[in-house]
């Protein structure tokens, strides 16, 4: 009886350590999660990030947040990537500063930022989204993202770009 229990009371803890774990891996992996991003006014704000004259209001649904969380994650590991050779080559040049240089040159985790997001669609019909991250540090509170914030070198602390949902491309 005892040993019975004690499989279980094990078996109940082993189980809940994978939800938990999957549960840390779904948060890790959703970047615009509940509160983290505000869809911007496409009227008020399409002028401020261009391309007003060839596009045309679109709205952002649940499962092309859901691609914008694979996309965004991808994007940050690329820049990332990119940045790595530099990176490598200031730390091989100042070793004592191999830390500082870590962190005030790459992109944080892609949780560590507030969105907005402003939706359009284009002439051939493809849904586009300015992406504007905002590191989290920057912010009060997400209230505050309800105003367009370009910021004009932001280094790790800012970021955006347009991607379009139908072919997964993001450009700068």
């Amino acid at each position: 009886m005892k040993a019975s229990r004690s499989m279980s009371i094990a078996l109940f803890l082993a189980l809940s350590l994978v939800a938990l774990g999957a549960s840390l891996q779904a948060q890790t992996n959703d970047p615009l999660r509940e509160g983290k991003y505000y869809q911007l006014d496409y009227e008020e704000y399409i002028g401020v990030v261009g391309k007003g004259d060839t596009l045309r209001p679109g709205h952002i649904d649940k499962k092309e947040i859901a691609d914008l969380n694979r996309l965004i994650v991808r994007y940050v590991q690329e820049k990332n990537k990119a940045l790595e050779p530099k990176i490598n080559k200031e730390i091989q040049r100042s070793p004592h500063h191999a830390e500082m240089i870590k962190n005030s040159n790459y992109l944080f985790e892609p949780e560590a930022y507030y969105y907005q997001l402003l939706s359009a669609v284009n002439s051939n019909g493809q849904k586009l989204i300015f992406v504007n991250a905002i590191h989290s540090s920057f912010l009060k509170n997400n209230k505050e993202l309800d105003e367009l914030r370009v910021v004009a070198d932001g280094r790790n602390m800012y970021f955006n770009f347009w991607v379009n949902l139908a072919t997964g491309e993001i450009q700068k």
